[in-house]
């Protein structure tokens, strides 16, 4: 790793994660690696065909009928901004990599190239909004920052703590490159608005910072899709404003029709408030816009319309494609929870532990092992976690599900409230959570809901 990133920090768990994204960019599954060659105990082997091409004017820009190498069909590089010396010197380093039997430089590469779908300058040109439509000068700033974002949108997506806790991390350097990039306040706001989420003591400082970034995203640029979607899911999280987030959402639609976040994100406020078939139509929409992702919103929306096969074999394609998705494994395992296959949900909680440090997953082994009749083995998981929250911050929903699956659905109450309280994506769910069926009756719960609400989300 020193030798190909002399002057960065690269984690080797991260790079089994790329190949995998790479691999599924690249239309190979890993079964067949048509390009690139697991050597087990040694690392990866670029095995596909190579091409060298020499380029005497780096600075020409692509044309229009260019595409991106290993897609399929080709994605035209229309207005991008991407050169012809850029694409040519990624190109060389992959060639570099590959002649070298090692694809870790690749993987760096490929995945800024074909995940992001070659967007680096063309999310810069949006931001700067050239109105001729070509590519647009830039600064060497306003890329860097770009490149950050990029990498603070990637670690966001993770849906971890400590992918959470990057991203912020990414965004933060972001404003440092370029303080007038309206972005990198978006990303940060929607880091800020979730790190609740993951086992983070919530600080009312935190949520101030989500707004405070959202509102300078908008400040600094109204016609970006992603600084509404920012404010759509601060609106969401943190306000529980769930029709000024549909707004915003919308509003991002409205700007670019292709945004697949704000589609995944209307989703979830369609779902929270129990709209499920239109939350679906969105996930759905969002899906064909970007087969593969693996932010799993198709398969939680359908989890929370109590579709649990459908919900499975959603979560089950999703770990085909990434078998190192925490939000996969963990909502796979929720699923099968629900349809009674308790092995199968262990084996899918064990595996979302081993990918994050949140302490859910253990939460829901507890109610897994209850339900199944080891109340014993819930207990003992109980009683460790309620140890851990006298000298650290556990999210609330972690203990209120090992509650559930016992049956102390008062005590789970309690632990409900403080989510509500501490503003977790969990809170979002209380009406439709499967796991608080039986408390839709207690005045309590009911009042704790009031305003997670099917009016006003037009």
């Amino acid at each position: 790793l020193s030798s190909i990133w002399p002057d960065t920090h690269v984690e080797e768990a991260n790079l089994p994660v790329m190949i995998s994204t790479i691999r599924r960019a690249a239309g190979d599954n890993g079964r067949h690696q048509k390009y690139i060659q697991t050597i087990p105990k040694s690392g990866y082997r670029f095995v596909g065909e190579v091409t060298e091409t020499r380029i005497e004017r780096p600075g020409v820009t692509l044309a229009a009928e260019e595409a991106l190498p290993f897609a399929d069909p080709p994605v035209p590089l229309v207005s991008r901004g991407l050169t012809v010396g850029l694409m040519k010197a990624r190109g060389a380093r992959f060639a570099l990599a590959a002649g070298g039997a090692v694809v870790a430089c690749a993987a760096l590469v490929a995945v800024c190239w074909l995940v992001s779908g070659g967007m680096v300058a063309g999310r810069v040109e949006a931001a700067s909004r050239a109105a001729s439509g070509a590519a647009a000068s830039v600064s060497p700033s306003r890329v860097a920052a770009d490149m950050w974002y990029q990498k603070g949108r990637y670690a966001w997506n993770l849906h971890t703590r400590a992918g959470t806790q990057r991203s912020i991390e990414y965004f933060q350097n972001a404003v440092k490159e370029d303080p007038g990039y309206a972005l990198s306040y978006a990303g940060l706001a929607m880091a800020y608005a979730v790190l609740p989420s993951f086992s983070q003591r919530p600080e009312e400082e935190e949520r101030v910072k989500a707004r405070i970034a959202s509102a300078e995203g908008l400040r600094l640029d109204d016609h970006l899709a992603d600084t509404h979607n920012a404010a759509g899911i601060v609106y969401m999280v943190v306000d529980r404003n769930f029709r000024q987030a549909a707004k915003e959402f919308r509003k991002a639609m409205a700007l670019d029709p292709r945004s697949v976040l704000a589609h995944d994100e209307l989703s979830i406020c369609l779902v929270s408030v129990g709209r499920t078939e239109e939350a679906v139509e969105q996930a759905q929409l969002s899906k064909a816009l970007d087969p593969l992702s693996t932010r799993a919103t198709l398969g939680l929306v359908l989890f929370y319309g109590r579709r649990y096969m459908e919900a499975a074999t959603e979560f089950e394609e999703i770990l085909k494609l990434d078998p190192y998705s925490y939000r996969a494994h963990i909502n796979l395992g929720r699923t099968y929870l629900s349809l009674g296959k308790f092995e199968e949900a262990r084996r899918a909680f064990e595996e979302a532990s081993r990918l994050s440090s949140d302490p859910v997953a253990e939460g829901l082994m507890a109610q897994a092992e209850a339900m199944e009749g080891d109340t014993a083995g819930a207990g003992t998981i109980l009683a460790a976690l309620e140890k851990r929250a006298r000298t650290n911050y556990v999210a609330p929903i972690s203990l209120a599900f090992a509650l559930a699956g016992l049956g102390r659905m008062d005590d789970a109450l309690v632990y409900l409230k403080q989510a509500s309280t501490d503003r977790t994506l969990a809170a979002l769910y209380l009406n439709v959570e499967p796991s608080w069926d039986a408390l839709h009756n207690n005045p309590e719960f009911r009042h704790l809901v009031s305003d997670i609400t099917l009016a006003g989300t037009e």
